[in-house]
């Protein structure tokens, strides 16, 4: 009822009318994967007082990273706190905050790793442990770009490089784990030097290798060694690198690495036949005559054979002989 001094005028209703204020409800699908950013997040408002026309709120997003957006539907989104800002006619703002998150990564951790022991084995061998995502996981292992194996650790493993992705129960995947099964180089035995018994019987042989290759110990700077384990006719046996005073025969030799690789070789020292001698007489006629002869022959040995007089003289025949 409006008064002014001391006169009243006639009464009238007022109304007030008070809009409701902007309510959001958010539906927010969190990042599937460590680092895939495909988090999104999908609003729906009401209340407030609506723009007139098509676009009833003016909607503005702010993120990390300085992440802007606009629309009620923001994707693609890395983790983190987003924030929207909500504007309508009213002149009554409304401003509210989501959290995208994310799981942990996926890793693959190197528990051990034993290369080849010995050239063209399989006994190389790798452990790991993976964490991160959510298990169970799925593993795949490749060698050389080639499908493997599909368990967590592998084993009986050749010389090559092998990777590993892991999968957790969502289907995010680790990095590629890469190891490289390595082997010793192939060992090799030369022989350096063979001297054959010169004489039958004697024992004047004698060997010389050089070896290369498999994993010698190293017992100075620089200076490497191997195991050496010889046998031989007679009941022979050496462990020194090189052999002599050799009889002939057959020489085996079995060279041994750090890891217990071997390598064999045989030599054999040979020696000449025995040298034999037969001789032909011829008998001095006459008492007092000087037409004896002697005719050697010679087998056996190393040609060409030398035969020497206790005369002085030399040759195979000897003739215009004296007694004696």
């Amino acid at each position: 009822t409006p008064t002014t001094g001391s006169c009243t005028g006639t009464s009238f209703p007022v109304t007030v009318k008070v809009n409701p204020s902007v309510s959001v409800n958010a539906t927010i699908k969190h990042s599937t994967c460590y680092g895939a950013g495909n988090g999104s997040i999908t609003v729906v408002i009401a209340g407030g007082v609506p723009y007139p026309g098509p676009i009833p709120y003016n909607v503005s997003w702010t993120g990390p990273g300085g992440y802007t957006g606009s629309g009620t539907t923001i994707t693609n989104l890395k983790p983190g706190n987003y924030t929207i800002t909500v504007k309508e006619a009213g002149g009554c703002p409304y401003t509210t905050s989501y959290e995208i998150k994310e799981p942990s990564e996926v890793i693959v951790g190197l528990d051990s790793k034993k290369d080849v022991s010995c050239f063209g084995s399989a006994d190389g061998e790798i452990k790991v442990s993976v964490s991160g995502g959510e298990g169970p996981y799925n593993y795949q292992w490749k060698k050389n770009g080639v499908d493997y194996a599909i368990t967590e650790d592998i084993g009986n493993l050749s010389k090559g490089t092998y990777t590993l992705v892991a999968t957790d129960k969502n289907g995010c995947e680790s990095k590629t784990d890469l190891h490289t099964i390595t082997e010793s180089p192939l060992m090799s035995i030369q022989v350096l030097g063979k001297t054959n018994v010169k004489c039958n019987g004697d024992n004047t042989g004698s060997i010389q290798i050089d070896v290369s290759g498999g994993a010698p110990k190293q017992i100075a700077p620089g200076v490497y060694q191997y195991n050496y384990s010889w046998t031989g006719p007679n009941g022979f046996i050496s462990a020194t690198k090189d052999i002599g005073v050799l009889k002939a025969g057959i020489y085996s030799l079995t060279v041994t690495d750090s890891v217990g690789c071997a390598k064999s070789v045989n030599i054999q020292i040979t020696e000449p036949d025995a040298l034999v001698i037969s001789t032909t007489v011829n008998q001095i006629t006459c008492n007092g005559g000087n037409n004896g002869s002697i005719n050697v022959t010679t087998s056996g040995g190393t040609l060409p054979h030398t035969v020497t007089w206790n005369t002085l003289a030399s040759g195979n025949f000897q003739n215009n002989l004296l007694e004696g």
